[in-house]
């Protein structure tokens, strides 16, 4: 039996539980142990042919298509407030960006949605410093939370305006990229070059120890030093 507003241990916490009946899936019995925020959502849809998307979904999940074509939705948002319930929140631990690339899918006759793990993340303290050596980097610590993921760090060295446009009069701008899995770093290089950017492969993903002291090289650049956003990193060759 669903629960509902009434019957549920945390019916008068949050306003979503006004109405349950619409979800696929009941509510969990006990109290909920996390919170967190998603804010300042932007979902983006991409049609992809079903058939190159049915390799990198596990072998249980249907992949949703309409005449051959599925979707591949891009995500970016940021989390707030994430902790265990009662704590309060931590610098980084309960703030920062985020970025996900899913594709819909069934289990069992239920919609669902399957993701392609893209960190976005950089970890700066609250005084805008690398808060990670070069020992480890936020990546590596995304991909031990959640191992069965596939971690690609990526578009964390630029800013949002070149996210909107990375193409300048000298070229492209270069979106360095590392991870463990071959076929999430494909589709995360494919994302980046459907985007306008070079996508350049910087092997594991212990190279994101080296993509997130990048990203404080820009932010320094275009904010400390008064560059302007308008700035971009770019590989030249003779």
């Amino acid at each position: 039996m669903k629960p509902t507003l009434t019957q549920h241990r945390d019916a008068h916490s949050h306003d979503a539980f006004g109405q349950t009946d619409h979800r696929p899936w009941p509510l969990p019995p006990g109290r909920w142990s996390w919170r967190q925020s998603w804010r300042d959502l932007l979902f983006a849809h991409w049609p992809v042919a079903a058939a190159a998307i049915r390799p990198l979904v596990p072998a249980e999940l249907t992949v949703q298509e309409f005449d051959g074509t599925s979707w591949i939705a891009v995500v970016p948002f940021r989390m707030a407030g994430v902790m265990r319930r009662p704590l309060p929140d931590l610098p980084w631990v309960s703030a920062f960006p985020e970025l996900n690339v899913r594709v819909y899918v069934e289990a069992g006759g239920k919609p669902g949605v399957f993701f392609f793990s893209l960190d976005a993340t950089n970890p700066l303290t609250p005084s805008f410093q690398l808060a990670i050596g070069h020992g480890t980097s936020g990546g590596e610590q995304v991909q031990a939370w959640a191992p069965s993921a596939s971690v690609v760090k990526i578009f964390n060295t630029t800013g949002l305006e070149n996210m909107a446009n990375p193409v300048y009069p000298q070229g492209r701008a270069a979106m360095v990229y590392a991870g463990g899995d071959a076929h999430a770093k494909q589709t995360a290089a494919a994302l980046a070059a459907d985007l306008g950017f070079e996508p350049l492969d910087l092997g594991g993903l212990d190279g994101a120890r080296y993509l997130e002291p990048a990203a404080m090289v820009w932010i320094k650049l275009a904010i400390v030093q008064k560059l302007g956003r308008g700035i971009a990193f770019g590989l030249m060759r003779r």
